[in-house]
Parts: C-alpha cells; sequence; structure tokens
C-alpha cells in the first residue's frame, strides 16, 4: 500500500508482509486479515496512526490464502506458542470458530473484540446469527467478547439487556448524556 506516510506513522514502524515472512523473533502483535476487499481500507486508516509504542514490534502478515477456520487454527496456534497476539481483520463470520478453536486447545481465553454497526443476535435462537453461537455454553466458558460500534436505532431494545449480560464491553455510536441539535 503506497500512502506517502509519514516517518511518525505506524505504516513506517512495523514490517510487512511483500514478497518473504518477516522476522517474527521479537514481534508482539501480528496482523492478518482475510481476503475482502474492505480490509485494505482499514490498513490504510491503521498505516497512517501516530506510532506512540517504542518497543512495541508488530507485523503485517497480510492476508489468509484461504478464508476457513481450518487454515487460520494453525497460523494462530503458532503465533500464540511464539508469544504473538494476533489480530484478525476479517468481516468472514466463520473464522471466528477458528480462532476460539486455537485460543481453546492453549486452554486461553479468547478477548474477542466485534465491531458492527449492528448487534448480529436472534432471540428465537436460530443459530444463524453468529453471535448466537459465541453465547452457547461450551464456548462462552472460553470466551470474553466485547462489542463496539453499536448504532442504537438498529438494536431491538430487548437485546440491550442481553448485550449488558453477555458482553464484557460494549460501546454504541451517540451514547451521550447530552443531546444537541443543529439548525
Amino acid at each position: 500500500l503506497s500512502l506517502g506516510l509519514q516517518s511518525y506513522m505506524i505504516g513506517k514502524k512495523i514490517s510487512v508482509y511483500q514478497n518473504s515472512l518477516p522476522s517474527l523473533k521479537k514481534v508482539k502483535i501480528a496482523i492478518l486479515s482475510d481476503a475482502h476487499s474492505s480490509n485494505d481500507l482499514c490498513r490504510k486508516q491503521f498505516y497512517t496512526l501516530a506510532y506512540h509504542f517504542p518497543g512495541l514490534i508488530i507485523t503485517d502478515l497480510g492476508q489468509l490464502r484461504k478464508n476457513n477456520p481450518e487454515m487460520l487454527i494453525p497460523v494462530i496456534k503458532d503465533l500464540i506458542a511464539g508469544g504473538i497476539f494476533p489480530i484478525i481483520v476479517s468481516q468472514d463470520e466463520t473464522l471466528i470458530n477458528g480462532l476460539f478453536l486455537a485460543y481453546r486447545s492453549f486452554g486461553q481465553l479468547l478477548k474477542l473484540l466485534i465491531i458492527d454497526e449492528k448487534i448480529r443476535y436472534s432471540p428465537k435462537n436460530t443459530k444463524t446469527d453468529y453471535i448466537n453461537k459465541l453465547v452457547e455454553k461450551e464456548i462462552s466458558a472460553y470466551l470474553e467478547p466485547s462489542i463496539l460500534g453499536y448504532q442504537i436505532h438498529f438494536t431491538d431494545l430487548e437485546l440491550l439487556s442481553f448485550i449488558q449480560e453477555h458482553f464484557n464491553d460494549n460501546v454504541r455510536l451517540a451514547t451521550s448524556d447530552r443531546v444537541s441539535f443543529f439548525l
């Protein structure tokens, strides 16, 4: 991604996978994504942020070759075993299962941040929405989910108590004690 980055920006401070895998010896955070085109937009925005973490080594490993949990599990296991915190950028909900299985194999709690405009949960528990799968008893014991950015006008009021009960943190858009109107 050619962005004309300044020397203080994250994109100038991290190693990026291009033709060969960067050294992971001192890396503490690795970024991976699926092949969805919007992930490049996320990278462009992330790379332009100011880097205020001297000594924190971050690498961007690029895109997964295939978007399926079976491909993700060994990668995540290798990263965790090497003491590297994986960040997965994806719109593919099935990859959550791969993350979960990799963390569970180590007996570790998966701290999952969901950034979405909508809470994709069905009170009828049809298991068609991925949040339904996350709160099942055999999964929820290994999972600490948080949700960020959901919009209240897309959310059924009955879901709000559910979110408060099942999610450690939840931050919605337009949260304010004061509302100002401009004409």
